[in-house]
């Protein structure tokens, strides 16, 4: 099983929005994958609907557990989709860090997780790890734990900066371990209609030639929804290009995992057509779900029920949706011949063989009907209900408002300067409701909604205070900071 952690201290550089989306793409092409949040502030789970409140054990209870008797990780962990477990963190992770929080005056307080992750490693193919953006015992266990870590940095404007010293900070922790730590620098919030973003991808290039990974994630709003819809993007936005990156990088990823050890121009051209090759397998998948009849799309459900079927041992053996090649699923690992060109030649197959197989896949699929024209959705789903309304995610604060198939709909608040164009929603017909997420500072925030030019209040919410014209407006509390960015 591979296992990687995915690091790095700058918040804002797409670091949960990597883990998550990488192990989706992996668990629809039919990795076994294990997603394993060290993050207290349990982006993970937020962000593929698991609520708090409903999480009983965690991964800071694991750590914790006696070595003699080790926990389970299958065991606590949720069944998200086919092929992906998550287990997830609660804010209570934080404090097992400090002097008397259990973990600081163990002996092996840096390896507690390598050994959870040793007992389950036939059970998965890979194994993600989503760091706490800190440099402390968390991610000391995460680093001892993984053989490769994937860096995200943002092409923005303190990205090379950041870049530096997370890699080494990498570096200097490889050598207190005594052992090789094989790191990627992966471009994310890419966007290439910006000159400067232009620049800084061109100068990581330059600056650290290997490390940096072929394949950029672009921009895409509609991550930051999907994030907001408690999806991954394979689920909510399947063939939109931030889906389109991540599968590409998943490709990358399993043909070249001794891209770092054996740099070679060739071997990045290969990564480059094996990019090329799955983009143009997915191009005609718009709106479908590469996961087929086995795992039909989950629109985040209101609560995340765990599976009660048994899980031999706490993980159920799920048959992938398609059977891989063996080239595929070994990923890099067997032995390669003697000769430099055998290998590129035995790369090459590899790599060929993935995409066939993904295109295969995706020509078996099971195409969702239109709606008639007609049959306009005015109701939302069943599903949809209970997230109607303000709630707070990892984004921000997502708005959905339902039962309404309006010509426009805006959000007017204290947040914009009450504009009634500026922050409008989209809406969604296969789910039945407008939606926007949007990152709000700490405090009270008083809103309307304007439905084709009329001002009315949010009807799914009931927290109203009088304004100053004798109506009402609708109110939101936000405790907490919520970021401005993909996380």
């Amino acid at each position: 099983m591979r296992t990687f952690a995915v690091v790095n201290q700058k918040g804002g550089s797409g670091k949960t929005t990597t883990a998550i989306n990488l192990a989706a793409v992996w668990a629809a092409s039919g990795k076994r994958t294990l997603l394993i949040d060290m993050d207290p502030q349990s982006h993970c789970a937020t962000g593929l609907a698991v609520p708090e409140d409903a999480i009983e054990t965690h991964i800071g209870d694991a750590i914790l557990s006696r070595m003699s008797q080790p926990a389970d990780l299958a065991g606590i962990a949720w069944r998200i989709s086919t092929n992906l477990d998550l287990v997830p963190s609660t804010m209570q992770l934080a404090g097992i860090e400090a002097m008397r929080g259990g973990l600081a005056d163990r002996p092996d307080r840096d390896l507690r997780l390598a050994v959870l992750i040793r007992r389950v490693a036939r059970r998965y193919d890979a194994c993600i790890i989503d760091c706490p953006p800190s440099i402390g015992l968390l991610t000391y266990n995460a680093l001892r734990a993984a053989g490769e870590v994937i860096i995200p940095v943002e092409t923005g404007y303190f990205a090379l900066q950041g870049a530096h010293r997370q890699v080494n900070t990498i570096r200097s922790l490889a050598q207190r371990f005594e052992r090789e730590i094989r790191y990627y620098l992966l471009p994310t919030l890419h966007r290439s209609d910006s000159r400067l973003a232009s620049e800084i991808l061109a100068t990581l290039k330059n600056r650290f030639v290997t490390s940096v990974t072929p394949i950029v994630i672009h921009y895409d709003e509609r991550l930051r929804e999907a994030a907001g819809f408690g999806q991954s993007i394979v689920e909510y936005a399947p063939g939109s290009v931030g889906h389109r990156d991540y599968a590409a990088l998943g490709v990358w990823l399993d043909g070249e995992c001794k891209a770092i050890i054996e740099p070679k121009v060739p071997i990045v051209e290969l990564a480059k057509n094996a990019r090329a090759s799955l983009l143009q397998s997915i191009a005609g998948s718009d709106r479908q779900s590469p996961l087929g009849s086995e795992a039909p799309a989950r629109i985040a459900p209101p609560i995340h029920v765990r599976t009660v079927e048994p899980m031999n041992g706490g993980c159920a053996t799920a048959a992938p949706v398609a059977a891989m090649p063996t080239a595929a699923v070994e990923t890099g690992r067997r032995t390669m011949p003697a000769s430099r060109a055998a290998e590129l030649a035995s790369r090459a197959r590899m790599l060929a063989d993935r995409s066939a197989s993904l295109k295969h896949r995706l020509s078996k699929q099971v195409v969702v009907k239109e709606k008639p024209a007609q049959e306009t959705a005015v109701e939302p789903k069943a599903h949809m209900l209970s997230l109607l309304g303000p709630h707070h995610t990892s984004m921000g604060v997502s708005f959905a408002y339902g039962g309404d198939a309006a010509e426009s709909l805006f959000i007017a608040g204290d947040f914009n300067d009450w504009s009634p164009h500026a922050t409008p929603l989209t809406f969604h017909p296969e789910h039945g409701v407008w939606h926007a997420c949007i990152p709000l500072t700490p405090g009270r925030h008083s809103y309307r909604y304007v439905r084709n030019g009329d001002w009315i209040i949010d009807p799914h919410n009931d927290i109203k205070e009088p304004n100053p014209f004798g109506e009402e407006n609708s109110v939101v509390e936000v405790s907490e900071p919520q970021p401005a960015c993909e996380e």
